[in-house]
């Protein structure tokens, strides 16, 4: 092995792989389509999935895939499914790039749900189908672990206490697979004759499933917070939103926090007359043990005080909690048919409000939230923008500051937090632990037939370098080159298979002799700059040496003006040209060895300072070499 002498210093601060924001519609031609669950890829872009109306056909599953700026790469339709009960499906990526996505095909009370995975280019890997015909079983909560597990929840009458009765009822359904899809466990937790769903699931630090839906107790609904271990094992089980009046409250966002908290959203009528009232959303905090740290309902204070609920849950960096909230509320901002708005809720970690925000002024549906690298990511899907009235997916991307360029309202002062009265209370259930899967092969390519930008902010993309065009061999070369403070990363390729990466000078010796392009690129989110420069490494031992003075006056001395060569090599091409100092060319030859006398068109030049460049190429010790020179050449009688 070659010695190879490497020192690299100032390295890039780590950054953030942040797409900038925006906000996107994806028009389907004259059909519907919805997003009901979005995701950020490890390409800096995201993907989301929901049911896409195909003109003069059916409604399938869909996938899309966005590049880092918002554009469509591919769409996949995975099979027939209607919106009717099927609105919470889930979509997630691995570090790989792979798409995860949970799904349910058929139609209503008569569901199997489909659990699959795509390639970064949009190819069905492998997927399965979980239900038995003429049943109900639906998949709406996925998460995957570090370990190479998947997991699944939802709900199910083919298994578990309601697997003979009527396909109205229902268990929660939890399974775990490995990425091969592969069951290693499933359960089901409920009770006969009731509606039991799982319809988020998140993992906590230690992998294990946290999951949130719906249980009913005396004909009406109340939330539950389950924790089980990574083995299948019930950890936790706690139902919440029960009281002496009927209330309803649904569980439809669970996640855990980087102090072990849970934190659990939906949507609950405990503030109103009964469980006819329209609901609000909560926000409940949970220590390890279940117990609750604060329970609090946010009430629209302005304006009609309609019906919003909390879809998803996540901890930001800054340690603070933003909810997904569709909202029909802030009727001051109402415009249009459907009141129906996208909106976030921020909390302090005590659960204060901190910021509540709009991002339209109705027209738009079922809005989920996720974290991505940098900010936030809404899906949903709206009327809201132009064109028949159908839907149409709409895709919000924001900065940490939630700022998505367009289409905000800040309704903070909007917002009234309450403190209720909670009951909390284990749950008593029921349990089975069969389960069938088959194979799914349904997939099909796709295409929307137009891009609508709402808005979008481009990149500021800017950046230098200093690299040297000739260096001797055995001398180092000193590189520097740096972007804006938004770069994401930065590649060296030194044209001899040595790449660098994240360093913003460098030095480095080469060693043998030749001609390198030697290359600088700069990533941001989704742009990139790319700086070449050829770098000529010469064996400096064999001089050739340009006078800057000669004296054509026919002593036989210093007459003729050219190269003087110390050594022995094979010269393959060789140019020399003179210029007087107006620019014209006074010289020029193509062969090695021959002079400039001092003359043009047999006339003798005057005294005065010419420009000379020569270029050549030659064969040194077996090894090629090509350079250029500059100069001045002072000419004197």
């Amino acid at each position: 092995m070659r010695d190879l002498f490497l020192f690299l210093s100032l390295l890039i601060p780590s950054l953030l792989f942040a797409q900038p924001p925006f906000q996107k519609v994806y028009d389907n031609g004259q059909a519907s389509s919805q997003a009901l669950a979005a995701t950020s890829t490890p390409d800096g872009g995201s993907a989301f999935v929901g049911i896409i109306e195909i003109v003069g056909a059916a409604s399938e599953v869909m996938v899309t895939k966005l590049s880092c700026s918002g554009d469509v790469e591919w769409v996949k339709t995975l099979g027939q499914s209607s919106t009717v009960d099927n609105v919470f499906p889930e979509i997630r990526s691995d570090a790989s790039g792979r798409i995860w996505f949970a799904s349910n095909v058929g139609v209503y009370q008569n569901y199997d749900g489909i659990l699959g995975v795509l390639s970064p280019d949009g190819d069905l890997l492998k997927a399965v189908r979980i239900g038995k015909p003429g049943r109900n079983d639906q998949l709406f909560g996925l998460a995957l672990d570090t370990l190479g597990h998947i997991y699944v929840t939802g709900a199910t009458n083919s298994w578990g206490s309601d697997k003979s009765g009527n396909t109205a009822y229902t268990d929660v359904f939890v399974a775990c697979l490995d990425t091969n899809l592969n069951m290693l466990w499933a359960r089901t937790l409920g009770n006969p004759q009731n509606i039991d769903t799982g319809f988020s699931l998140e993992l906590d630090q230690q992998n294990r499933p946290l999951i949130t839906g719906r249980y009913i107790v005396n004909g009406t609904f109340f939330g539950f917070c389950l924790r089980m271990t990574p083995a299948g094992d019930v950890d936790l089980f706690k139902g919440f939103g029960e009281s002496v009046v009927p209330h309803r409250t649904y569980g439809y966002g669970i996640n855990s926090t980087s102090d072990g908290h849970i934190l659990l959203t939906g949507s609950t009528t405990l503030n109103k007359e009964n469980h006819q009232s329209l609901a609000d959303v909560y926000l409940i905090k949970m220590d390890e043990d279940g117990e609750p740290l604060f329970s609090n309902i946010y009430i629209p204070t302005v304006g009609s005080d309609n019906s919003e609920s909390g879809s998803s849950v996540v901890e930001s960096e800054d340690g603070r909690y933003a909810i997904g909230v569709p909202t029909m509320s802030f009727s001051a901002f109402s415009q249009g048919f459907v009141p129906n708005k996208n909106a976030v809720f921020v909390t302090e970690s005590n659960g204060a409000l901190s910021e509540a925000k709009l991002y339209n002024t109705g027209g738009s549906h079922y809005t989920k939230l996720q974290e991505r690298p940098g900010g936030f990511l809404l899906s949903n899907f709206s009327t809201n923008y132009g064109g028949p009235s159908f839907f149409k997916p709409l895709i919000i991307a924001t900065d940490d500051k939630l700022v998505s360029g367009c289409n905000e309202i800040n309704v903070t002062s909007q917002v009234q937090l309450v403190n209720e009265g909670w009951e909390f209370s284990d749950i008593t259930y029921n349990t089975d632990t069969s389960y069938a899967i088959q194979p799914y092969t349904v997939a099909s390519d796709y295409a929307y037939q137009l891009v609508q930008v709402l808005c979008e902010t481009p990149e500021d993309v800017s950046g230098m370098w200093d690299v040297p065009d000739t260096l001797c061999l055995g001398e180092l070369l000193v590189a520097t080159g740096s972007g804006n403070s938004e770069v994401t990363s930065q590649i060296w390729d030194l044209g001899d298979g040595t790449i660098i990466k994240d360093v913003e000078a460098l030095t480095y010796q080469y060693q043998q002799m030749g001609t390198y392009q030697v290359s600088m690129r700069l990533n941001w989110a989704c742009s990139s700059l790319d700086f070449t420069q050829p770098v000529v490494i010469e064996d400096c031992n064999c001089e050739i040496v340009f006078p800057n003075v000669f004296t054509p006056n026919g002593d036989q001395t210093n007459d003729l003006f050219g190269p003087y060569v110390a050594c022995n090599l094979q010269v393959l091409d060789y140019s020399l040209n003179v210029y007087n100092r107006y620019g014209k060319l006074v010289f020029e030859s193509p062969w090695f060895g021959s002079g400039w006398d001092g003359t043009f068109k047999s006339e003798d030049q005057a005294m005065d300072v010419y420009a000379w460049v020569c270029t050549m190429r030659y064969l040194l010790d077996g090894q090629e070499v090509s350079w250029t020179r500059r100069g001045d050449i002072s000419l004197i009688r």
